[in-house]
């Protein structure tokens, strides 16, 4: 996939820059789901056309406390896959992401540019 002079930025319109990409966050016995709603799956593809983000993606861990560890280092694995692009810093750099639980909706870790 070679997305190298495409513009990886979500944000075609005003309206799209109000609201952030939205990583749903759901923890289960052995690890993580992340997943992307089908309007987030949409807008993607409609930005980035070689894009091939994925509904879902499930992270599972042996011990939850090395998961916590590597988690920030896995965001941009975790990200890439899910959106389905290899320069996620470019969406990074202009778009707000937020990791939500779940469970209560609550944002669990946001990335802005700011």
């Amino acid at each position: 996939m070679n997305l190298s002079h495409k513009t990886l930025s979500l944000n075609l319109n005003e309206r799209s820059m109000e609201k952030p990409i939205k990583i749903q966050v759901a923890k289960q016995l052995d690890g993580y789901v992340f997943g992307i709603s089908l309007n987030t799956r949409n807008l993607i593809k409609k930005n980035i056309p070689d894009a091939c983000p994925a509904n879902r993606i499930f992270v599972s861990y042996d011990n939850q406390s090395d998961f916590k560890t590597f988690y920030p280092k896995l965001e941009t694995y975790i990200l890439s896959a899910l959106l389905g692009v290899e320069n996620i810093q470019t969406i990074i750099r202009t778009n707000t992401i937020e990791f939500i639980d779940n469970e209560t909706q609550e944002p669990l870790h946001i990335l802005t540019n700011e």
